[in-house]
């Protein structure tokens, strides 16, 4: 009979005495087989061996740890511990020096900062003097070395219009063409060399030498144009004016034009020709000299009007005009511009003027009230 097969003893007569006690331990060890093996042990030998495998297993892992323990295993050496001690006291030094650094470096921007709002403020006050007396100063002496310029010129055009009234063009073969090299030849001498050379480009007469200037305003090169210009303006002949200012108004290059329109102003105030055109709309103080020298005909007003007008890059240069050439009649433009909100350098240029003529008193001691330049330039003009 298997041992997995169940007992039948329900049938069999139950012996008496000793033999019903085996019988009845024989019973209690069948029902705990029946257990075991619908446990799914099929016998108590392998269950105490799985038992007995167990402690051994437990033990032998006991032992391991035990081993591994006493043997060292997975112990940090006393040299790579001491290792890993420096490393972190050097790292924490670095993470220190670090942040000390950091610190030192927010400081110093700090200070860049301040020294930056303290450079900027610096530079306000650099730039107010820049756009108040100096910048005043500036356009004030370039409006009298123009105006100066202008009465040079002419009474150097009166002496070479006699030396051209001597020449013989005849003895230098082309007239035209020898003064065309000689005007390109000017342009880029030096100016000692330069001045010799337009004094001898008189030898070749009135009719060369015009013909000459007059092709060269079409030059593309602007020094060349810029000769020319002053050699028609020599010659003094009026019919070139409006030559002039039309072929100024076309030049792109502001020093040409600059210097044609002086030309043209020479030969207006010369008067030797054509009477002056009525003023256009242009914003170059060459221009404009032939109207601020010519206060009797009201040539003053219209340059005032100009200043007015003018965008912010030519209203000093214009008003330093007016105020170097400026009869009695402009103490009303000058009350108003010292009086306005136009900038420093203006305003210095009008109080100046009203100044130096004892005019507006009452203005200037409220203008030295105020806070700057143009106060400081009001209570300078005031003083004894």
């Amino acid at each position: 009979m298997s041992a997995t097969e169940p007992v039948d003893t329900e049938n069999k007569p139950a012996p008496a005495g000793k033999d019903a006690e085996l019988e009845q331990r024989r019973r209690k060890l069948e029902e705990e087989l029946d257990q075991y093996a619908q446990a799914g042990v099929v016998s108590p030998g392998l269950l105490r061996s799985a038992k007995w495998l167990s402690r051994i297993l437990y033990m032998a892992m006991a032992a391991l740890v035990v081993f591994l323990l006493f043997s060292g295993w997975g112990k940090v050496s006393q040299e790579d511990f001491d290792t890993a001690v420096k490393n972190r006291d050097a790292w924490a030094k670095k993470a220190k020096d670090l942040e000390d650094r950091t610190r030192a470096v927010e400081q110093r921007l700090s200070d860049l900062l301040l020294d930056v709002a303290r450079s900027e403020s610096t530079r306000r006050e650099t730039e107010a003097q820049i756009q108040g007396p100096r910048a005043a100063d500036a356009a004030v002496a370039q409006a009298r070395a123009l105006v100066e310029r202008a009465w040079g010129e002419q009474a150097y055009s009166r002496h070479w219009r006699e030396l051209l009234a001597r020449a013989e063009p005849h003895a230098h073969g082309d007239a035209k063409s020898g003064a065309i090299a000689m005007i390109e030849q000017a342009a880029t001498a030096p100016a000692r060399r330069r001045i010799e050379l337009l004094r001898e480009l008189a030898d070749f007469g009135d009719a060369g030498v015009g013909a000459a200037a007059r092709g060269l305003l079409i030059s593309d090169n602007q020094t060349v144009k810029a000769v020319a210009a002053l050699v028609l303006a020599r010659l003094g002949r009026g019919e070139d004016m409006e030559l002039l200012d039309k072929v100024a108004a076309e030049t792109a290059h502001p020093a040409a034009a600059r210097e044609m329109y002086f030309a043209a102003s020479l030969l207006a105030l010369d008067g030797l020709g054509a009477a002056v055109p009525a003023a256009r709309a242009v914003d170059y103080a060459e221009y404009w000299l032939r109207f601020a020298l010519r206060s009797y005909e009201g040539g003053q007003r219209e340059l005032a009007a100009r200043y007015r007008a003018a965008p912010d890059w030519a209203r000093l240069e214009l008003l330093a005009l007016l105020a170097e050439c400026g009869d009695a009649d402009q103490e009303d433009v000058m009350r108003q511009v010292a009086s306005s909100d136009r900038p420093g350098a203006e305003r210095i240029v009008a109080l100046r003027w009203l100044a130096a003529r004892r005019m507006a008193p009452e203005l200037l001691r409220a203008l030295a009230a105020e806070e700057g330049a143009v106060g400081a330039e009001a209570k300078k003009a005031l003083e004894p």
